[in-house]
């Protein structure tokens, strides 16, 4: 996921959401992995800033189990079409996690001066190994 990968670049290159297929792009101001947060946002889908909903601190692994991620999920798929945030019950808010959640991530996360979180146990690499076949242009 780093700035000017060749994965990033081959992800990039053409339609963002091709075919007819709705597509919803849920992000957050507080994403560390993914910054500027304005680059989730994808032409032709619904983009969704959490922060627009609710004041939460939600960080990139933390989406998997934040609730107003999974109400706007279930939105879009127990709706025709993408997530639409109109349709968010802001009652939602007051809940951190998502139903049936209650340690997502058993206590593996540091918690940074400025309130991110980020998993401590993430594995790191020093170096973009090749794309694989079915991912490279042409």
């Amino acid at each position: 996921m780093r700035h000017g990968s060749k994965f990033l670049a081959a992800l990039n290159l053409g339609d963002e959401t091709p075919g007819p297929v709705s597509v919803t792009s849920l992000s957050s101001n507080t994403d560390e992995l993914v910054q500027p947060a304005s680059t989730a946002r994808l032409d032709g889908a619904s983009n969704v800033l959490l922060q627009d909903l609710c004041p939460v601190l939600v960080h990139h692994g933390g989406l998997l189990s934040d609730n107003e991620t999974f109400v706007l999920v279930m939105d879009a798929l127990t709706n025709p079409g993408p997530a639409n945030a109109a349709r968010f019950d802001p009652s939602a808010c007051r809940q951190l996690e998502m139903p049936g959640v209650d340690d997502p991530v058993g206590g593996n996360v540091q918690v940074y001066g400025n309130g991110v979180l980020t998993l401590v146990t993430a594995p790191q690499t020093s170096s973009e190994p090749p794309l694989e076949p079915y991912a490279t242009p042409g």
